[in-house]
């Protein structure tokens, strides 16, 4: 999905997921910054990412297979996504 992404992640003992959140924001946004500057990247507009995120806690083997393949198919909705610039697009034509 270009508008967001899905991760799963272990954390060890001590390790808050917040934490992980904020840094790789922050390294994510410095080196887009750093592609804007060096490298000509065009410029994002918007913020690039949303203050919150969304968390939901595997508690057994049942639950990764379903949260694994939600993962892998979720970009297959993007053809239905409002924010997709060529929705109506493709929903009128199908997929290419």
């Amino acid at each position: 999905m270009p508008n967001h992404l899905h991760g799963i992640i272990a954390l060890e003992e001590g390790v808050s997921l917040s934490r992980v959140i904020q840094a790789f924001k922050s390294i994510s946004t410095n080196a887009y910054i750093q592609g804007v500057n060096q490298q000509g990247w065009v410029k994002f507009e918007k913020v690039l990412w949303q203050r919150s995120y969304y968390d939901h806690v595997i508690h057994n083997d049942k639950d990764m297979r379903r949260v694994k393949e939600y993962v892998f198919n979720n970009p297959l909705q993007w053809s239905m996504d409002a924010e997709n610039p060529y929705r109506k697009e493709t929903l009128k034509t199908g997929p290419t």
